[in-house]
């Protein structure tokens, strides 16, 4: 697995071998980033606070980290992840520019005042654990999020993500066996 654009374009990452995961392809990483970078509702990477939860190998945060992002937040509670997240973050360099939390993201509390808030949220928890709805509540009741937040939740293609009261579906795409449900909090001026 590499990053496929930008500063790191062409970085290896490490990728465990030993353990159940299925870190998000190139192509869908290609894709999902494209449609960010590119839809009018959107304001693209560049400049922005991005949260990376159930990171895994960190690919989706590094990607958007050298796609010119901001900030970078990784949430992880595996600690083999953990483990190959760290060494990838600092084989990229970003240790100044990213942080890396080790807990569940359902249990996540309220951002501390270390942390800016995030403009941008990839979620890619482990498939029908019903994960998803259950981190973006702990992000919104702990003021993670700004106003008009983007939201990427990956599920496996073809599973239901009714999406929170407070945001509406922008787009859904698919890419092999993953499906992406790309919704924005509250209201777009």
């Amino acid at each position: 697995m590499r990053i496929i654009s930008g500063l790191l374009r062409g970085k290896n990452l490490l990728t465990p071998v030993d353990w159940d995961t299925r870190p998000t392809s190139d192509k869908a990483r290609q894709g999902v980033f494209n449609i960010l970078e590119h839809a009018p509702w959107s304001e693209g990477i560049i400049g922005k606070n991005v949260l990376d939860i159930f990171a895994g190998t960190g690919a989706m945060g590094l990607e958007a980290a050298s796609r010119g992002a901001e900030f970078v937040g990784f949430v992880e509670n595996n600690p083999k992840a953990i483990k190959i997240l760290e060494q990838n973050i600092k084989s990229c360099r970003l240790e100044n520019s990213s942080k890396l939390l080790k807990t569940d993201a359902r249990k996540i509390g309220v951002i501390p005042k270390t942390l800016p808030k995030f403009d941008l949220v990839i979620l890619d928890p482990p498939y029908g654990k019903d994960l998803v709805l259950p981190a973006i509540d702990a992000l919104i009741k702990g003021g993670w999020l700004v106003e008009n937040a983007i939201i990427i939740a990956e599920t496996k293609k073809g599973e239901e993500l009714t999406p929170p009261p407070e945001a509406e579906i922008l787009r859904e795409v698919s890419y092999g066996i993953n499906g992406f449900k790309i919704m924005r909090l509250g209201n777009k001026p």
